[in-house]
């Protein structure tokens, strides 16, 4: 009697050649469906509405998490064809992707307050007045180098670098304050950070001045996103200048900088808006100093699971260890 069905084999049978090739290949393609379906499911959480692009993004993540393009297709119900044609970058995808950024640094800069008329307005002063800027396009900046292996080997050979808004209280009325953060991927210890109360170029050159007396180690690389201060041929030049690699996130993909988004977040919850530590009305010095408390602990004394819950500071020491015992 035929058997139509893998599970209509009796247990105590032993398996032919044939079906235990038909029960790999179904295995394969029930993960290659969670992973389908995981894909989806994260393109849809970063607000992608477009069916055809969500299958496209998706198919693109499940290929970086192990499938092969004919396999992701097939579960997604693309072609191949498809797939291939929509991973060529056009000029209208370019100048799109420039006017993305553009509107995404306005809107910043204005805290979020900009409307369709004012914000079309101003896009067009920055076109007129800045042509340049002194910012390289998509197609002059290194791809994402780094590709979400948040991981190194050694200290100091594998960096990643954000900038987070830390608001202070000053002349009777709230700002922003901009704190520029450097984090090693070895350990995850904060090795550079500087707050600031403007947001340009200068904010991503005094960081890395801290950053080269740190001791980085030979074809350092530095991951950070997409913003002008690490797209400024200034802040290019000098990182260059140290011998620093860049990299750069997928343009507003905050996923390829999770470590970075990670501690961000941890320092809010842990300190910034902690009920029992916050001030009500926090000046910029105090808000710097109690940046560098918070740093110090968290590098410190704060144990961390990505290394064993071991302290980044102890987590080093074990690496230099057998070198100091020479």
């Amino acid at each position: 009697m035929a058997i139509e069905k893998l599970s209509d084999i009796p247990a105590d049978r032993p398996l032919t050649l044939a079906e235990r090739k038909a029960l790999l290949k179904e295995m394969q393609d029930a993960r290659g469906r969670l992973i389908c379906a995981e894909s989806i499911l994260e393109v849809a959480i970063e607000g992608c509405k477009d069916e055809l692009k969500k299958r496209i993004a998706a198919t693109v993540r499940a290929h970086e998490k192990g499938l092969s393009v004919a396999h992701a297709c097939r579960l997604m119900g693309l072609s191949r064809s498809t797939f291939y044609a929509s991973q060529k970058t056009t000029p209208a995808q370019i100048k799109t992707d420039e006017l993305a950024e553009k509107i995404s640094e306005v809107r910043s800069s204005c805290f979020f307050t900009i409307g369709r008329r004012r914000l079309t307005a101003r896009i067009r002063q920055v076109r007129k007045a800045k042509p340049c800027a002194g910012k390289a396009t998509r197609q002059q900046l290194p791809d994402n180098l780094l590709n979400r292996e948040f991981q190194a080997d050694r200290p100091m050979h594998r960096l990643v670098t954000d900038v987070t808004y830390v608001p202070y209280f000053e002349n009777d009325e709230w700002h922003w304050g901009y704190l520029s953060l450097v984090q090693d991927l070895f350990n995850r210890a904060i090795v550079a950070w500087v707050y600031s109360k403007k947001q340009d170029v200068r904010l991503g050159l005094a960081t890395l001045r801290l950053l080269s007396g740190r001791g980085l180690a030979p074809g350092a690389m530095l991951h950070s996103g997409r913003g002008s201060i690490y797209t400024a041929q200034a802040f290019r030049d000098a990182a260059d200048g140290m011998g620093l690699t860049q990299s750069f996130s997928r343009t507003a993909n905050c996923h390829d900088n999770a470590t970075m988004e990670c501690f961000n977040g941890t320092f809010k919850v842990e300190a910034l808006y902690n009920p029992a530590l916050t001030q009500d009305r926090p000046s910029f010095k105090a808000q710097n100093d109690y940046i560098g408390r918070y740093v110090e602990f968290y590098n410190n004394e704060r144990p961390c699971s990505v290394i064993d819950n071991q302290t980044p500071a102890a987590y080093r020491m074990q690496f230099y260890g057998p070198f100091l015992r020479t």
